[in-house]
């Protein structure tokens, strides 16, 4: 099912929803329209708007949308077009993914109510055919953990080579 915005009963439940005050990572993935589709009203405004593609939209909401997120003390912390799709329905398709750090669901929260940021939807949803957008939290691989992985793996390819 092709999805750009959040359902009311999403949205609901993650603005009104309990959370523990620690930092959310969100994952995006995004398909873009070949041709962006503006309302209307939008493009009687702005014709320059009727020519553009949907990455062309995506990268205009995106550099509007910064500032935002930079004022909450969210970070972009990666960001790649997707160049194959390994494990997954044929038939679901992204173009992009990437990872935004927020410090709390709070400071999202702030971002997504913030007036002068939902102008900018305008250009998302322009842009994208499908979407999707995963809250995420932290989980903590013990240190030891991971040291002794890289141990066995490096004691394996000494003895076994890299088969």
């Amino acid at each position: 099912m092709k999805t750009v915005r959040p359902t009311d009963q999403q949205l609901t439940a993650f603005m009104t929803g309990e959370h523990d005050g620690k930092p959310v990572f969100m994952l995006n993935m995004l398909k873009f329209r070949d041709a962006a589709e503006y309302p209307g009203e939008y493009l009687a405004a702005h014709p320059e708007a009727a020519d553009r593609t949907g990455r062309e939209a995506y990268e205009i909401y995106s550099k509007s949308t910064m500032p935002f997120l930079f004022g909450v003390g969210g970070q972009l912390i990666w960001m790649g077009d997707v160049a194959l799709s390994l494990i997954g329905p044929g038939d679901e398709t992204w173009d992009r993914i990437f990872l935004v750090y927020y410090p709390s669901r709070n400071a999202l929260k702030k971002m997504l109510s913030d007036p002068r940021y939902l102008a900018t939807g305008v250009h998302r949803d322009a842009a994208l055919e499908d979407s999707r957008l995963i809250e995420t939290k932290k989980v903590s691989v013990p240190r030891v953990m991971l040291i002794a992985l890289r141990a066995f793996f490096r004691l394996k390819a000494l003895f076994f080579g890299n088969t």
